[in-house]
């Protein structure tokens, strides 16, 4: 749903008066960044795009969390995922867990940095719940695969030490995408 809203808000934009469809750029950061390559393969009225510490490979990013939380956290969210999905075919509510924790707690997210990182981000109010079916989406979301659709300059900064996205997977899609990507890598 979280695409869908991108590309809503891309139309939105282009509709506007004084807006020049034909300069749109766009910029994410971690989920958002995949999102901007999504978006950049199928409108051709993206102009740029810069996408930050990007998620483009779900795949590989699954491995990160088994090689930093183990098989044991893995297989917990697999299983919540699996929980939600069926209440949701029952019409039940999303069976929610929580986004970041301190490392040993559990969350889709449980790095050293995680819980400090996005409490220093997080709007007043934000609360620290998803929904668990998103275990699964995450880990089949690959805008990598769209890289050689993609017609416009693309900026991507990979950190080199991140443990959550690929930070080869977005040297990667600079790969992919060829003479029009500008790879800047971060230690």
């Amino acid at each position: 749903h979280q695409l869908d809203d991108w590309r809503a808000a891309v139309a939105f934009a282009a509709a506007l008066p004084g807006v020049d469809n034909e300069r749109i750029a766009l910029w994410g950061v971690s989920l958002s960044g995949g999102h901007v390559v999504s978006l950049a393969a199928e409108d051709l009225r993206i102009a740029a795009i810069s996408a930050l510490v990007p998620m483009v490979d779900g795949l590989a990013a699954v491995g990160l969390v088994l090689k930093g939380s183990g098989l044991g956290h893995l297989l917990r969210l697999s299983l919540y995922g699996a929980i939600d999905l069926l209440r949701g075919l029952f019409g039940f509510k999303p069976l929610l867990i929580p986004v970041v924790a301190r490392p040993g707690g559990f969350a889709v997210l449980s790095t050293a940095d995680a819980y400090d990182g996005y409490s220093a981000v997080a709007a007043e109010g934000w609360v620290n719940k998803m929904s668990a079916r998103i275990a699964f989406t995450l880990g089949l979301y690959r805008p990598i695969a769209k890289a050689t659709q993609i017609t416009c300059p693309v900026l991507i900064q990979a950190c080199m030490d991140d443990v959550v996205v690929s930070p080869a997977a977005a040297v990667e899609l600079g790969r992919r995408v060829g003479r029009l990507a500008m790879v800047r890598q971060y230690a």
